[in-house]
Parts: C-alpha cells; structure tokens; sequence
C-alpha cells in the first residue's frame, strides 16, 4: 500500500489536535509540519517525530496533502498554492474568509482530479449524530443551546464564519 505524505500547516490548538490524530493513522505517513512561529514549529515536531520546516515552499515539495490549521486570514494564499501544485487540502473552517474567493477555489479545483475538504468536525460527532437521529423523529419547535468551552480562540473571522457556521448547519435537522 502507498503511504499518503501529508503536512500541517499551523501547529496551533486545532494544528496539534491533527499532529496527534494524523500520527495514530495507518496508511499515512506523517511528513511534518509548518507554521511562522519557527520554535512552537520545532517543538511540535520533536514532540510528534517529524520534520520541521521553515516554510511553505519547502513542506509542499515533499508532501501528497496538506491539512491547513493556520489562521483563516492566510488560508485563501495557501489553498491557491497548494491547489497549483497538484496537493489535496483538508482546510479548517472557515474555507476562506470571502466568498468571493471560495467560488475562485470552487473553479481552481473544477478540471483537477484533486480533493479540497473543509473540515467540519462537529458532523462526525457522536453526541452531535445521534441528537439528530432523536430530534428526526419529533416535532421540535424550538432548541436552546448554550455554548460552553474554555478553548482560546483566534478571533480572525466572525463569530458566525467561526463557530456558527456549525449551528446552522445543524438546524437543517430540525
């Protein structure tokens, strides 16, 4: 079996959380990692066995796929580069922070034989499914939820591009 080489870019809170699930992977091999701030690159590298590299340009060479973990701003510039050298993306939500600039990716990607993934974790959330098997097979007029968590975030997009995004999508359920 060919092992898929994949990359990370930003080894910040959601950066190290895919460090930690990529490397339990079977099937991947996990190349490295890179993010601006070159010593919490070099720690998450030593930590996880891999390779720090000290940019971009260097990581894209060497991988299948990257998973971009990097603050929303920047994620349109990695998108386009990673899709112009033929990598798969898994990208954090938001895709980008335009939407402009997500039906550019939309067009970049049409005539590639490549995958582009926004990454969606609350869909495969085991208590998140089966609430939406529960509340199928009801008549709900309303749900209050309450957002708790003491996870710091970087506020670089709106709260509703950020977290929202989520609760919208769950709503269809409803």
């Amino acid at each position: 079996m060919n092992m898929i080489k994949i990359g990370i870019v930003g080894v910040g809170s959601m950066g190290l959380h895919h460090c930690r699930i990529l490397n339990m992977m079977k099937g991947v091999e996990f190349i490295g990692v890179f993010d601006k701030h070159q010593e919490r690159c070099k720690e998450v590298a030593n930590q996880f066995h891999v390779q720090s590299f000290s940019s971009f340009k260097e990581m894209i060479k060497q991988v299948d796929a990257i998973i971009i973990a990097a603050p929303t701003a920047v994620h349109y510039q990695l998108l386009i580069n990673a899709i112009q050298h033929g990598k798969h993306v898994l990208v954090e939500k938001p895709l980008v922070t335009d939407i402009k600039d997500a039906k550019q990716i939309k067009n970049l990607i049409a005539d590639k034989n490549l995958i582009v993934q926004v990454g969606h974790v609350e869909r495969f959330n085991p208590a998140v499914q089966q609430l939406q098997k529960i509340i199928e097979k009801r008549n709900i007029i309303t749900i209050e939820a309450k957002r708790l968590g003491s996870v710091q975030r970087t506020v670089d997009v709106d709260v509703i591009f950020d977290l929202m995004i989520h609760d919208i999508h769950h709503s269809r359920y409803c």
